[in-house]
């Protein structure tokens, strides 16, 4: 794991870049078209279709509930039961997980992540300009730390935006509803990082 980081520069709705240009995507669910999947370009002057991400990592910050989470998990029923043993191995920290990628001259990166609103599983995916922005786009809260849950390696091969975007949805996670416990951030970000089909 790599060192801690603090952030003072805002939520992950506060952004250096000054517009926002995207697209959503829907899926059917029970014959009703719900958003699933929003992906955008943080700085609407910059052609992406030209920037290829060639290194990999995972960013990791805490959730905005961690103590009381992590205290859950060691009450004495808990521990009669042997769940810390099994539900981090199962579920993971209470860490918000999110999986970044970068092009060669480190000025663009690539940030997606998997998550739950209102009960329903989204995913979301943004090109930043700058470290900044990345870190930003996944931290629960402001003022958090983050760090790298898994480092910067090498992709098997420079991907573009949108090649990006299709690896994302074709993710196994994403097949499946966001549960805390069996199909998280943290197993998005790691399937897209050392999966079989990984980027």
């Amino acid at each position: 794991m790599g060192s801690a980081h603090s952030s003072d520069s805002g939520s992950s709705d506060s952004h250096s870049c000054e517009s926002l240009i995207g697209h959503r995507a829907e899926e059917q669910v029970d014959g009703e078209e719900k958003d699933f999947f929003f992906s955008a370009v943080m700085d609407g002057c910059v052609d992406v279709s030209q920037i290829v991400f060639d290194e990999k990592a995972v960013f990791a910050c805490p959730l905005p509930m961690k103590r009381l989470l992590e205290f859950g998990r060691w009450n004495p029923v808990s521990l009669l039961m042997l769940a810390p043993l099994w539900s981090y191995k199962v579920a993971g920290s209470a860490d918000h997980w999110w999986f970044v990628a970068r092009c060669a001259n480190k000025q663009y990166y690539y940030a997606a992540q998997f998550f739950i609103r209102d009960g329903e599983s989204h995913v979301a995916a943004v090109v930043c300009k700058g470290l900044p922005s990345a870190v930003n786009d996944g931290l629960q809260y402001s003022g958090s730390t983050w760090w790298l849950a898994r480092e910067w390696t090498s992709c098997k091969m420079p991907r573009s935006k949108a090649e990006l975007d299709e690896m994302v949805l074709q993710c196994p996670t994403v097949a499946q509803p966001y549960s805390w416990f069996l199909n998280n951030c943290q197993h998005f970000a790691a399937d897209l990082y050392e999966g079989i089909d990984s980027v």
